[in-house]
């Protein structure tokens, strides 16, 4: 359904939109999301497609102010229906990219498919270590960057929205927990 063309294009304006964001919401995040997305779609019987762009254009205004789920959605509508895409394949990527950073509890396939794959890039201890933990250790100091962190992770490991996503979080369950204990026990040492 994509055409090189097309894939070339989504591209090469998602790179141009991820200079404006802070180092965690760069074109490699952007990248690594496509792929998880393309990953779980296809376990779980969703339109790859949708969800491969959905993956790279979900960040596009992460760097505006106020909701970046809003407004990436229709900044990312403009650009697709620019490139002819179907309406349905339009409002399918609106849609995931519109909730990936919001509560839900139900929708669409392509929808829960991207809320996984944006959040597994902070799963397991790769993703906390190289991505959560840093993000908010330079935003809220050590000390508060690590508690946040942990909550975060803690906060979302039991939201994932598909079979896949869960399984694949929970297999660093007993792993996580271990690592949380041992940096509140550093924090609490420091203090």
């Amino acid at each position: 359904m994509i055409s090189s063309v097309q894939m070339k294009k989504i591209v090469s304006f998602a790179k141009k939109r991820a200079l404006q964001n802070d180092a965690f919401h760069n074109f490699s995040h952007f990248e690594e999301v496509s792929k998880n997305a393309s990953v779980l779609a296809k376990k779980e019987g969703a339109d790859v497609d949708v969800c491969i762009v959905a993956g790279l254009l979900h960040d596009i205004c992460k760097s505006e102010k106020g909701d970046h789920g809003s407004a990436g959605a229709k900044d990312a509508k403009k650009f697709l229906l620019n490139l002819n895409f179907p309406k349905n394949f339009v409002s399918a990527v609106y849609d995931a990219i519109y909730f990936h950073n919001k509560e839900f509890h139900d929708g669409p396939i392509e929808r829960r498919v991207l809320w996984d794959a944006d959040k597994l890039t902070i799963a397991g201890p790769e993703g906390f270590f190289h991505r959560l933990l840093p993000y908010w250790i330079a935003r809220k100091g050590k000390k508060q960057g690590i508690e946040t962190a942990i909550y975060e992770y803690r906060f979302f490991e039991p939201l994932f929205r598909t079979e896949s996503g869960r399984k694949a979080v929970m297999q660093y369950s007993d792993i996580m927990q271990n690592i949380f204990e041992s940096l509140t026990k550093e924090v609490m040492r420091d203090a």
